[in-house]
């Protein structure tokens, strides 16, 4: 009666009742399983994107860099030498 409908009185589970809640409660556990293996893969390749981009990031700089001491190298070299575009008139 009104007890048990107010969540008051404990009543005993079917066999049935119990059988469909295990089950239940297998299926959610391999749900949470799956998602979490699901979130670990999408963390890695997340991870390993990012270190491909910095590494792209940082050799373009370097590069940059490099280039930029090259030229500066460069017209150095020339200026001391007495050559270049800068000695033509």
């Amino acid at each position: 009666g009104k007890r048990r409908l107010a969540g008051d009185m404990a009543r005993s589970a079917t066999t049935n009742e119990v059988k469909d809640l295990r089950r239940e409660v297998r299926e959610l556990k391999e749900l949470v399983a799956e998602q979490t293996l699901e979130l670990h893969l999408i963390k890695k390749a997340s991870r390993k994107l990012s270190q491909s981009i910095r590494r792209r990031t940082s050799s373009t700089n370097r590069t940059r860099k490099s280039r930029s001491i090259d030229m500066t190298g460069d017209a150095y070299t020339a200026r001391r030498l007495g050559t270049g575009a800068s000695d033509r008139p």
